[in-house]
């Protein structure tokens, strides 16, 4: 799947219409999904901890569509 280039954070997914989420990078302590969905009221996903350039900074909880702010 290609990682679509945004200009901001898309408020649904244009490809199926589901809640986009943010992606956290680095090793977040065990309660740090909890605490941000209790804070914002959406799902996160967690990225891993290997960082590069390129990597895409949004994604669809729903079908996996990833998105990368240009």
């Amino acid at each position: 799947m290609k990682i679509l280039k945004i200009k901001k954070r898309p408020d649904q997914c244009p490809k199926c219409g589901g809640e986009v989420c943010d992606i956290l990078y680095g090793e977040p302590t065990p309660t740090a999904q909890e605490e941000y969905y209790a804070r914002y009221k959406r799902h996160l996903i967690l990225g891993g901890c290997c960082i590069y350039d390129g990597m895409p900074d949004y994604q669809c909880y729903d079908c996996g569509q990833q998105f990368v702010k240009s």
